[in-house]
């Protein structure tokens, strides 16, 4: 079971590393492979990760900014995921290009860490 955590992990952090180059998007994969996450070392950060979250969804994956593989994920299943990544990444470098991020939005992004709402 831990050879293909370790497996599929890595499968997704490299897929995530050489998305981020294809599309010229700034991202930080950390880590172990079978506990992964990445951000975007960006102002914007929230508002891109929110994004993802968002392109993803319409892409049929309830996914964020983290991985955590099962022993039931095969690699048809990484790699449909990584399909998906690729379109959102797309779609995250032409709203960081265009600098429309925020109205690419439908709701808005997360808070970080612990704040007040009101």
């Amino acid at each position: 079971v831990g050879d293909h955590l370790m497996a599929m992990g890595k499968i997704v952090q490299n897929g995530w590393e050489d998305l981020s180059q294809k599309h010229s998007i700034p991202l930080e994969v950390t880590g172990i492979p079978p506990l992964s996450h990445f951000s975007f070392p960006i102002e914007e950060a929230l508002e891109v990760r929110a994004l993802f979250v968002q392109l993803m969804l319409a892409e049929g994956f309830l996914a964020t900014n983290i991985f955590y593989p099962m022993y039931a994920h095969t690699e048809h299943e990484v790699n449909a995921y990584l399909k998906a990544v690729d379109v959102a990444f797309n779609e995250i470098a032409k709203a960081l290009e265009n600098k429309d991020v925020k109205q690419r939005l439908i709701g808005e992004p997360a808070l970080a860490g612990f704040k007040r709402m009101t």
